[in-house]
């Protein structure tokens, strides 16, 4: 990939080769604003540890995590057999939409009260904002993942419920 921004001519796009256990080491929060993981999600060791850093490097009004990998279906999948495509890949894209979904909040119980304890913010997380279909792809899919509102993330993880019940309990 490497060369070929360098052949285009591509000033605005850095290829950084990182490793599934310490994804862009060097770089400042909030200033990327696109990740792209070509056949590389299904690698992921921590997949959520890798997620929240990469959500951390991106900037928050126009970052996006796009997410190309293989499909996990053997009749879908035309450039590997069938035993590749089960054994290789850890899990399905409905798995990896969680994951990456998931990667911002952590729920704890503590004295009989549900607090929601939000990862280094409330600007963690990420939200799906599309999964386009391209005839090109027909062994992958896309994911396009957006940076979550400190709303949205209230929203999925039930704050409003938790506030509710923690009152009620009072």
């Amino acid at each position: 990939m490497a060369a070929r921004v360098a052949a285009e001519s591509l000033s605005n796009v850095l290829v950084v080769a990182a490793t599934v256990r310490d994804p862009l080491p060097s770089y400042p929060q909030s200033v990327i604003h696109a990740a792209l993981m070509v056949d590389v999600y299904h690698h992921l060791e921590f997949p959520r540890t890798v997620c929240r850093r990469i959500r951390s490097l991106l900037h928050p009004d126009v970052g996006r995590l796009i997410v190309i990998d293989f499909h996990r279906d053997p009749a879908r999948v035309k450039g590997h057999p069938a035993d590749w495509v089960m054994n290789h890949l850890r899990a399905d894209q409905d798995v990896f939409r969680s994951e990456v979904l998931s990667c911002g909040t952590q729920l704890y119980l503590h004295s009989f009260a549900l607090f929601i304890f939000l990862i280094d913010s409330l600007f963690q997380g990420f939200v799906l904002e599309s999964e386009p279909a391209l005839a090109e792809l027909c062994d992958n899919y896309i994911m396009v993942f957006r940076p979550a509102s400190s709303d949205e993330i209230a929203s999925t993880v039930g704050v409003g419920w938790a506030n509710s019940a923690f009152s009620a309990a009072h």
